[in-house]
Formats: C-alpha cells, sequence, structure tokens
C-alpha cells in the first residue's frame, strides 16, 4: 500500500506578490497589485510619472502664441 506524503499540505504559502514590472524612471521593482502607468509602452509608478514628465514639459511661450494670434486677426 502507497502511503500518501501530505507534507506539502503543511508548508506555509508563498503570499508574496510578483514582481511584474519594472519602473522605468527609478528601476524599481513593480509588484502584482501596485498602480503604475504605461505611456508609450514604458511603464512608471505614480510619483514618477509625475517626476518623468515635470523634468521633460516646457513652459509655453504664451507671449508668442498671443502675437500670432493677433497677427491672424489682422490678416
Amino acid at each position: 500500500m502507497e502511503m500518501l506524503d501530505d507534507r506539502i499540505y503543511l508548508t506555509p504559502l508563498d503570499n508574496e506578490a510578483d514582481k511584474v514590472y519594472e519602473c522605468y524612471f527609478c528601476d524599481s521593482a513593480i509588484y502584482e497589485g501596485e498602480d503604475c502607468y504605461r505611456v508609450d509602452n514604458l511603464i512608471y509608478f505614480e510619483d514618477c510619472i509625475n517626476k518623468h514628465f515635470k523634468i521633460i514639459a516646457e513652459k509655453p511661450d504664451m507671449e508668442g502664441y498671443l502675437a500670432d494670434l493677433e497677427y491672424h486677426d489682422t490678416k
């Protein structure tokens, strides 16, 4: 008669979340269930996406824009 090996039932469950992505900006692991965003196939944490876009953003040239509007209105 073969004995049933029930040791597997006695081992604790592995409740660690799996690493799913890596943040493009800070290179930290993003685990299952954490909030993240995809932009152009790049994955970011919420805080990192804000920092990244503030770094690459340019302030608009409002004076130039208004001058262009004024020029087109006078045509």
